[in-house]
């Protein structure tokens, strides 16, 4: 008798624990939407103004220079605010992320505003929010998925992460495009935006879901009450010992200076995603040398980013260890280079032109090439940037900043008719610099966030 109740006994606490572990994972995946959410709005906005240049224009009494500025004014205080923002967010997550939705929801419905005063100060400052709301969501992705998920999902979930900002991106081009016609339109338009944007706060509201912190005793006793919470909490629970895990600018200077590959195969994944960031907006320009048509612009766009983040996903999906790591990004760095190499050389011979249907079908098949590896590297390269032992904050931080600065630089070099030329020359150096400086790590797990 005593021991079928035992056996009842161990079974009820097998039952619990299944329970507790399938609750904390639906928590963590609660977060991951927060934080895919959070950056998609951001992506919308950011391009808001640009993608329907003329209505703006008209809507905010305002010229074209006046338009660039408040992408230029986006793109400064992003990347002067990532630091601080990205300090932020290592410390204090939640706040960080709820300053982040607040910054966008409100920079939402402050450009609805702007759009019915028809004023450009109060849209500036909208920018100016927006681009503050960027600071402190960049790095999340990385430090989101180590710290909640086993690490056989961290590409999966980081790749995740960083492909809703490109789906934002796909939507912020495409979208305002097809609805907005005229300033009524774009009133309406800002609005309908603005309603969208806050159902983001109210999901951070009802879903995201801080670490939890225990501590390393308590933690393992936990752990060993069931085989199944045992494989899964520890990666889902940031114990008091994580205030020693390797992070800080000091410990990423000391390892980049004591790993030069680590510095150099940043760098390589800064300029590959520079690219990925400065083509679809200097592909108008390229285009238009061309005798292309705008609507062409955004069918090559949805291809280009489309595939990117598709791929991104799945390569996050099934590319988990750290051993197959380098000969995917290595074939990714490869593939890219070839799509923006031959696509410099059919731009050089003439071959594109408007009236040449061959030509708009053979470059929508090198952008989707291009996208979906310089695209759809970044959340595999960024868990591969962690694999050394900086923080996963720290390594996203890296790689996003360079990827904001090259990406700037990129496009302001490329939007010309020698545009795809620079794409390829930039590509075909990072991918060398990748080829000769990459090598698989590893680290004690001590050293591992």
């Amino acid at each position: 008798m005593a021991a079928c109740s035992s056996a009842v006994h161990v079974q009820e606490l097998g039952t619990d624990s299944v329970s507790r572990t399938r609750a904390l994972i639906d928590r963590r995946w609660l977060t991951v939407t927060v934080v895919a959410l959070n950056s998609s709005l951001n992506a919308v906005l950011s391009c808001n103004y640009s993608v329907v240049e003329e209505v703006t224009q008209e809507a905010l009494h305002t010229d074209d220079v006046q338009i660039s500025f408040l992408y230029s004014a986006f793109l400064i205080i992003a990347a002067v605010g990532m630091t601080p923002g990205m300090m932020l967010a290592a410390r204090w997550e939640g706040v960080a992320l709820g300053c982040s939705v607040l910054l966008n929801v409100g920079a939402s419905w402050l450009r609805w505003i702007a759009s019915e005063q028809e004023s450009y100060r109060l849209s500036l400052i909208s920018t100016v929010m927006c681009a503050l709301g960027t600071c402190t969501m960049l790095t999340l992705p990385a430090q989101v998925s180590q710290q909640r998920f086993p690490p056989d999902l961290w590409t999966f979930a980081t790749s995740l992460m960083v492909q809703a900002n490109y789906f934002g991106w796909l939507v912020g081009s495409v979208v305002p495009p097809q609805c907005i016609s005229g300033v009524a339109s774009f009133k309406h338009f800002m609005l309908y935006q603005a309603m969208v944007a806050s159902m983001v706060l109210v999901a951070f509201v009802l879903m995201y879901r801080p670490v939890l912190k225990v501590s390393a005793r308590s933690q393992g006793s936990e752990a060993s009450a069931s085989f199944l919470e045992s494989r899964e909490r520890p990666q889902a629970i940031q114990t008091e010992d994580d205030n020693h895990a390797p992070g800080g600018l000091l410990n990423l200077l000391g390892v980049a200076m004591a790993h030069p590959r680590f510095a150099l195969q940043v760098g390589a994944f800064g300029l590959m995603g520079g690219v990925s960031f400065s083509q679809p907006s200097a592909g108008i320009f390229i285009l238009q040398d061309y005798g292309f048509s705008n609507q062409v612009d955004v069918w090559v766009n949805m291809c280009f980013i489309g595939t990117g983040i598709v791929f991104g996903i799945v390569v996050g999906k099934f590319c988990n260890e750290p051993r197959f790591f380098g000969i995917t990004l290595k074939a990714m760095f490869v593939v890219c280079a070839l799509c923006t190499g031959i696509s410099a050389v059919l731009a050089a011979s003439g071959f594109l032109n408007s009236n040449n249907i061959a030509s708009f079908i053979l470059i929508c098949v090198l952008s989707a090439g291009t996208g979906a590896t310089s695209i759809g590297f970044i959340g595999i390269g960024i868990e591969a940037a962690a694999l050394y032992p900086v923080g996963g904050a720290y390594a996203c931080w890296l790689v996003e900043i360079i990827v904001q600065v090259a990406g700037g630089v990129i496009s302001q070099e490329a939007s010309n008719s020698n545009g795809f030329m620079v794409l390829a020359v930039v590509q075909g150096f990072a991918t060398i610099v990748f080829l000769f400086s990459f090598k698989s790590v590893s680290f004690p797990a001590s050293q591992q966030v």
